[in-house]
């Protein structure tokens, strides 16, 4: 009865604590961290044999979700609004999910479903294998998806390697990736609710696309019309291709499906703005952040800084990937990312970087310096994932040697 009791009353004091923390905070610039959340704008957690977080979500009660790699397993934590752990999710606000025998079990992506259960992406078995699990919203795999809450895939003989995931209006899940070693290819998955492949979508549930040199696909988005648009790389330069509910390339973007950038490097990130065009973020040859945006119909928009593109120095002289990307409903867009030494030459640590621009690509001056920001913690950090809510931009990553001892997440005012 008292566990009922308090199920029932923390989403009321959550609530409660996050209007408080809005108007403590209400007076701060863009960009400062939220001295409301966790230590100074910052939380660290630890998981046994180490651990990163790859994404990050938010409920609607304004609690976060991270996901990521804990040890050799999928990694979840669930933090209440001030960053303190969940006591009534999972281990005292932490759950470890073994998927295969082998080592190298991942969760690289997040959603939400509307019922509030919690659906994580990644790979299995050292990279072998599509993974997909459900949880209740108390952090238990769910029974009724796949086997006890569990689906994978052995896709090819190669790399199968998740990287985005999404929710339909419907509840079917697509999760997103590349498939085979020497000359990877864009992948989609469909899955029924139940977890079992969607067998209308693509070749039983699955569609593999190649796309260049080398295909990989490192974010996914889902339209309101269904269509889904995956970005990446080709080998080249950046890669954008979007398909129809059905699973095929959809001839009205790009050159019969496909779309590219000549922005050198990948694509890490992705985003819907309310006008239908779209915002891809990633890396310019791997020294600068990079931004695009492209119409609907997958052109360049030239009213995004000119040429349809921006790349920003962070600084430091060291490596610079942007690996998340937000929209604000004013249409100022946020991209967040880390950088640090390129193949330990140089002497910096890692460290999260954010960037803020205006809507037509220029850095906004009113975010932290000059549009920039670098965030710090002990032992060095690198972010992966971002949300973007209530006016606060909660930003997820690895900390400490190698980027993977905790997770580690940050909280700005925006």
């Amino acid at each position: 009865m008292a566990r009922t009791f308090l199920r029932v009353l923390v989403p009321v004091l959550t609530a409660l604590s996050l209007l408080a923390a809005q108007a403590a905070f209400g007076a701060s610039a863009d960009g400062d961290l939220d001295p409301s959340f966790g230590h100074d704008g910052r939380v660290t957690t630890s998981f046994a044999g180490g651990s990163s977080a790859r994404a990050v979500a938010v409920q609607e009660d304004g609690m976060l979700v991270a996901a990521g790699v804990a040890g050799d397993g999928f990694g979840l934590a669930r933090y209440e609004v001030d960053g303190q752990l969940d006591p009534l999710f999972g281990s005292s606000g932490k759950v470890a999910t073994s998927i295969a025998s082998a080592s190298g079990d991942e969760a690289r992506a997040l959603a939400l479903q509307d019922d509030g259960m919690i659906v994580t992406a990644g790979s299995a078995d050292d990279r072998e294998m599509f993974a997909v699990v459900r949880y209740g919203t108390d952090g238990t795999p769910d029974p009724g998806f796949g086997t006890g809450g569990v689906f994978t895939a052995d896709l090819t003989q190669g790399f199968d390697i998740v990287n985005g995931i999404g929710i339909q209006a419907d509840g079917k899940i697509v999760v997103a990736g590349s498939v085979g070693t020497t000359r990877p290819k864009f992948a989609l998955l469909r899955l029924d609710a139940d977890g079992a492949p969607d067998p209308t979508f693509g070749d039983d549930g699955v569609v593999i696309t190649p796309y260049g040199i080398w295909g990989v696909a490192r974010a996914m988005a889902i339209q309101p019309n269904g269509k889904i648009v995956l970005a990446g790389g080709n080998g080249g330069g950046w890669a954008l291709a979007r398909y129809t509910p059905q699973g095929e390339l959809d001839p009205t973007f790009g050159d019969d499906g496909k779309a590219t950038s000549s922005l050198f490097g990948d694509a890490f990130a992705l985003a819907l703005q309310p006008d239908g065009k779209i915002v891809a973020a990633g890396a310019y040859d791997f020294y600068r952040f990079a931004a695009a945006r492209f119409t609907r119909t997958g052109k360049p928009d030239r009213t995004f800084s000119k040429d349809g593109r921006v790349t920003t120095d962070i600084g430091y002289g060291s490596e610079q990937i942007a690996s998340a990307v937000a929209i604000q409903h004013d249409g100022r867009i946020l991209v967040s990312g880390g950088v640090g030494p390129h193949e330990s030459v140089e002497t910096i640590d890692w460290r999260f970087a954010l960037t803020r621009y205006r809507a037509n690509g220029v850095l906004d001056p009113a975010f932290g310096t000059g549009g920039r920001i670098t965030t710090r913690f002990a032992g060095g950090a690198d972010a992966h994932g971002a949300v973007l809510t209530a006016g606060r931009l909660t930003v997820a990553g690895g900390s400490g040697p190698g980027n993977a001892t905790s997770f580690a997440l940050a909280r700005y005012g925006v």
